[in-house]
């Protein structure tokens, strides 16, 4: 009963000119919401916590709405990236060590395209442009039924027998 520690200063509030940089920075990188607020706090801005940017998210139906718009743009961005990816080569050295008792006998150096991190790439992408927009970028599902619908009446007697009409 009110033996909570005092850690001096006014607790957080809500501020408007930070959660909209939050969103303009979403909405213009490809970056994840922790590494948002880093480079935020890095270039000297006032950013909230994590917590405290989930917590105005639930609390604020203005910054919700701006927080989905800005994710929802950011899925277009993944979309670009994936595109980039896949139109790019990932190429890489393989180093091949050949080892004899223990020690290195020969070194084989080759170049190559790295195609399954391409794909890893592009995958995930795909998958987080459906997770922020699922509207325009998730899987789509087919609901309309089609066929036809048979209708059987059934009678029953008052001897609880079954009785086709």
């Amino acid at each position: 009963m009110g033996t909570e520690k005092n850690r001096g200063g006014r607790p957080p509030k809500w501020d408007a000119a930070v959660a909209a940089l939050i969103c303009e920075k979403l909405a213009t990188t490809n970056e994840t919401l922790p590494a948002v607020l880093a480079l935020l706090k890095k270039a000297g801005k006032k950013t909230p916590s994590l917590a405290l940017v989930y917590k105005w998210r639930a609390q604020n139906k203005e910054f919700r709405d701006q927080f989905r718009l800005a994710r929802e743009q950011q899925a277009e961005l993944d979309i670009d990236e994936a595109y980039r990816v896949a139109r790019t080569s990932l190429v890489g050295e393989i180093v091949i060590k050949e080892k004899e008792k223990g020690r290195v006998v020969k070194e084989i150096v080759r170049t190559v395209d790295n195609v399954e991190r391409s794909k890893l790439l592009v995958s995930t992408l795909f998958k987080r442009a459906a997770l922020f927009n699922p509207a325009r970028f998730g899987e789509k599902i087919d609901l309309a039924l089609a066929g036809e619908v048979a209708v059987k009446r059934v009678v029953l007697d008052p001897k609880w027998r079954r009785v086709d009409a």
